[in-house]
């Protein structure tokens, strides 16, 4: 997996390899996948790169932060930070291995989140329903999140309209969570789903 990031690295540039691919780097899943998410707005394809797949993700402009070099076995590749690998994987699940998948690596990486920097990165991007996905999870999660924090969150998802997580509500899951007035939030998710996180 090492060798296929510093392979990886060389497709585009600038570049980040994030989602999943960050996840096992930092020990926040146990999912180790063939399959690396290089995160770039330079136009490439995604390709065969030695006995792995990278898939080529474009960000948005504001969505394009949050990463710096780390050593994989003495190459130097750009990489999502713990913060930002976190919100990228609720942000986009399906890049994460699902919102079961997702809601598991934020509770992970919820002990050793720098929470400023959290919510820095989460004003940056600007999306209201990120806003709400996060703090859900955070809730849900159990997360020893800072006071201030939380208030701070909770200010921001008061915002907009009504939002959801999960698959589009249109599909309504069986035995779906429901609507969460707290996050302003609609669970499209199974308690069953998420009994493991």
């Amino acid at each position: 997996e090492s060798n296929l990031f510093a392979l990886s690295s060389r497709i585009a540039d600038p570049y980040y390899i994030g989602y999943g691919s960050a996840t096992a780097h930092y020990g926040l899943t146990t999912q180790h996948r063939r399959l690396v998410f290089l995160v770039t707005p330079a136009r490439v394809r995604g390709r065969q790169v030695g006995e792995g797949r990278v898939r080529i993700v474009k960000p948005q402009p504001r969505k394009f932060f949050g990463f710096k070099p780390v050593d994989i076995l003495g190459y130097s590749v750009m990489m999502s930070d713990r913060e930002k690998t976190a919100i990228d994987c609720i942000d986009r699940p399906e890049l994460a291995g699902g919102v079961t998948e997702a809601v598991s690596i934020l509770a992970a990486a919820c002990r050793h989140l720098d929470w400023p920097k959290a919510v820095d990165y989460l004003d940056r991007i600007g999306s209201t329903a990120l806003i709400r996905r996060f703090g859900w999870v955070m809730d849900h999660v159990n997360a020893a999140v800072p006071v201030d924090v939380r208030e701070i969150l909770l200010r921001r998802a008061a915002r907009g309209s009504r939002t959801w997580m999960g698959p589009n509500p249109s599909h309504t899951v069986p035995d779906a969570i429901g609507y969460d007035k707290t996050w302003r939030l609609l669970i499209n998710v199974s308690p069953d789903d998420l009994r493991e996180t």
